[in-house]
């Protein structure tokens, strides 16, 4: 799940991330990854540069923020992903 968050409000409280840009595409994201272990943090997108698209698994406590609002891309979902009851959903981007 990605937590769209204003990059005015979110920091690092330790170390740093790595980061990987696709440099085949015009607009290509940042992804950033945790250079210890690898997991993938978030995104930086350059379309909407004032916020930090955060993967709220790696959060400590991602439950205190409530259920999703919408998922995205159920195109790519596969059998072991579970969308709650309820929650809007796109096979891609929502175009309204």
């Amino acid at each position: 799940m990605i937590m769209p968050v204003s990059k005015e409000h979110f920091a690092y409280i330790k170390g740093m991330p790595l980061g990987h840009t696709r440099d085949d595409l015009d607009e290509g994201v940042t992804r950033e990854f945790c250079g210890t272990c690898g997991t993938h943090i978030g995104i930086l997108v350059p379309s909407i540069p004032t916020t930090y698209m955060l993967r709220a698994g790696t959060l400590d406590e991602p439950d205190i923020f409530g259920m999703p609002d919408i998922a995205l891309f159920l195109c790519d979902k596969r059998k072991y992903h579970v969308v709650p009851e309820g929650v809007r959903t796109f096979d891609r981007e929502p175009t309204d």
